[in-house]
């Protein structure tokens, strides 16, 4: 039991009190050093108590306050909204710093809105997994634990770098999936105030819309960090269902890191995986490289890239590919490009963006996880940049919320309310060519091109 004895020692007191300057006010407390528990006690009262003050903070500005702060309000708005709702005047208002004060306490304690590794530490020992946990309890994984069964996270430096996963138990079932359907893994930046990256990993199916199956929060994004992203996610699967899992389609970015983390984690599980390019990607960086051309010649640039794309085999892809290599070359403005693009998207090993290498209705791009990772933003972190417990926090909501609110998979094209308005314009505006072949012709069986009528987009 400790004891202690606290006298005042505010100046306004000792100002107005004529006894040598000394207050009545006195405070005595009790506490236990083992279970943290005390008492405290007031014996006499203070010479001078600024009324303004007193008692502005009541009970239920405080819960208004900490429900707002929850939602990521500042303390300068949370006070213009607790005027206006509950009518306060200049006598009942509260000062601004207690305002402060109550938000931030709540944040701190409650939200976790801080960045210690010890706090973060205890989190993910806490929500680690557990074969008793139900289908939609998110948990923890992908750190190594140490003999005491406690998480080894790092600190994110260069020699203990950062990295821990969450996910639910549905959410890994779903996986099963992957060995036909594409799976998709982006890193997305800007969540928190020490800049480490959320990487999202997730199944899209025929209709383009993203079944996320894990995310990641690292502090690199090199080739160790995406080996252990997938090897973890292969040792949670098996763990879970109990069989191996298979990917046949793996969707990234240009990033020889990511690529590398491919070959060292999925190609010895999963020897017939094929690394997809994303094709927004191919597009984006086309578009950089050809910004100083003229109209005609990006024109040119961008509808043979487009027909490579759209291509239904591999011997229709090296055709386009030699058209477009012509039609470049005769253009002596094109030869920088035309070097660029062979050696960069025809060459390297980023070469699979054409729609012939995945399955028929297959997502081509990673934009269903970019507009994952656009809502998560808008939904869960307000565009704000949150201490890294506040983001751990986040994710688990996020994947709660997707185990909860489950949506269908759908493994067979649907045709959306906007494909036939689309198809409409293009042939409107023109954009439309039709390419016709005779099927009765000793050509046609003979030559490989020599396909059904298709449309090509110009």
């Amino acid at each position: 039991m400790r004891y202690r004895l606290l006298e005042c020692r505010s100046v306004a007191c000792a100002t107005a009190t004529e006894a040598e300057g000394v207050c009545t006010a006195w405070i005595k407390t009790l506490s236990c050093t083992t279970t943290e528990k005390g008492s405290v006690y007031h014996h006499g009262a203070h010479a001078v108590v600024d009324q303004t003050l007193l008692n502005r903070m009541t009970l239920q500005l405080k819960r208004f306050t900490k429900n707002l702060a929850a939602n990521g309000a500042k303390p300068m708005a949370i006070m213009s909204d607790m005027i206006d709702q509950f009518n306060l005047t200049e006598e009942t208002v509260p000062s601004l710093g207690q305002v402060q004060r109550t938000a931030y306490h709540h944040k701190k304690v409650l939200l976790m809105a801080t960045a210690f590794v010890s706090q973060m530490r205890e989190t993910v020992r806490v929500h680690w997994f557990r074969e008793d946990l139900d289908e939609t309890t998110p948990f923890t994984f992908a750190c190594p634990m140490d003999d005491f069964g406690i998480p080894v996270i790092g600190n994110g430096s260069e020699a203990k770098p950062f990295m821990i996963g969450v996910t639910t138990k549905r959410q890994v079932r779903g996986l099963y999936r992957a060995a036909e359907f594409p799976f998709h893994i982006d890193a997305t930046y800007k969540l928190n105030q020490s800049g480490y990256p959320m990487v999202v990993c997730g199944i899209s199916d025929a209709s383009r819309s993203m079944h996320v199956s894990a995310v990641f929060l690292t502090s690199h994004l090199r080739q160790d960090q995406y080996a252990s992203i997938f090897s973890s996610i292969f040792a949670v699967y098996k763990l879970i269902t109990g069989g191996p899992l298979k990917l046949r389609y793996v969707m990234g970015d240009a990033d020889d890191a990511q690529y590398n983390g491919f070959e060292e984690a999925v190609i010895p599980n999963c020897p017939s995986a094929t690394y997809l390019m994303c094709f927004f990607h191919v597009m984006l960086n086309a578009k950089k490289r050809a910004k100083r051309l003229s109209q005609p010649e990006r024109s040119l640039i961008y509808k043979h890239i487009y027909r490579i794309h759209h291509t239904r085999n591999q011997f229709d892809a090296e055709d386009e590919v030699k058209d477009a290599l012509c039609a470049w070359s005769a253009l002596p403005s094109l030869k920088i490009f035309l070097t660029y693009f062979k050696s960069e998207w025809l060459e390297s090993r980023f070469h699979r963006w054409q729609c012939y290498q995945s399955g028929i209705a297959h997502a081509k791009t990673n934009n269903p996880l970019e507009q994952f990772n656009k809502a998560f933003k808008r939904d869960y972190t307000l565009r704000q940049l949150l201490p890294l417990n506040s983001v751990m926090l986040k994710m688990q909501q996020l994947c709660k919320t997707k185990a909860v609110v489950a949506q269908d998979f759908k493994e067979s094209s649907v045709v959306t309310p906007d494909l036939p308005r689309r198809l409409k314009y293009l042939r409107k505006a023109g954009l439309l060519s039709h390419k016709r072949v005779q099927r009765a012709s000793l050509s046609f069986i003979m030559d490989s091109n020599a396909l059904e009528t298709h449309v090509i987009i110009k």
